[in-house]
């Protein structure tokens, strides 16, 4: 799912369906994990075309939600 993540126009966040706490949950690691970083990165060129992007998330000390999210920003 992506949602506008921030005070720009070139910022998404990319959120997994499934709930997973961040990048210390078991559920995504593994061969049948789902890759969210790729169509994240895929998303985020098509939409900000001409602009470098950068992908990011919140450290486990550093995050307020409890739900794993990837932030796409476009930066010139």
């Amino acid at each position: 799912v992506l949602k506008e993540g921030g005070q720009g126009k070139h910022d998404l966040l990319a959120i997994p369906r499934a709930r997973v706490t961040g990048v210390e949950c078991p559920e995504i690691w593994g061969p049948k994990a789902f890759n969210l970083w790729k169509p994240a990165w895929d998303e985020a060129s098509k939409r900000f075309p001409g602009i470098d992007v950068m992908l990011g998330i919140n450290s486990f000390h550093g995050r307020k939600q409890d739900q794993l999210h990837i932030h796409l920003t476009g930066f010139q």
